[in-house]
């Protein structure tokens, strides 16, 4: 995007099951001694300003926030889309002490950290699946 026209391009790092990973992130390089954590931490903090995004998928909270450093991390991540995760647990993680939100079949939360939003989305519906009877 933007190639030709001399504006920065967006790159966009795509990973499933980033929880998956926690061992390989743990370990550090022995010449460098940094850690694929720190170097998780890098891409979230100064990616965005260099044109490079990170689309992940956790398939826990807890295991987000450890990679990510504890809650003192947490502005880091400038979006998220929550499923199942219940609001009391999500909310202790945004530090949003007022999140009214339970999780339910074919919805999640959008949080949009930069507009200061908080959003139940429809993200993906199967087909032959029915609704649960709300629009």
């Amino acid at each position: 995007a933007g190639a030709g026209n001399g504006s920065p391009g967006r790159n966009y790092l795509v990973v499933f099951g980033m929880d998956a990973a926690a061992g390989l992130l743990a370990e550090t390089d022995p010449a460098t001694f940094r850690s694929g954590h720190d170097d998780l931490r890098a891409l979230l903090r100064q990616g965005p300003g260099h044109g490079v995004h990170l689309l992940g998928w956790w398939r826990g909270l807890r295991r987000l926030a450890d990679d990510l450093g504890g809650t003192q991390n947490r502005d880091d991540v400038a979006c998220l889309v929550a499923l199942n995760v219940p609001g009391t647990e999500l909310g202790l993680h945004l530090g949003v002490h007022d999140l009214a939100y339970t999780p339910r079949a074919d919805r999640a939360l959008l949080v949009d950290r930069h507009d200061q939003r908080v959003r139940l989305i429809v993200p993906f519906a199967r087909d032959g699946h029915g609704s649960d009877g709300q629009e």
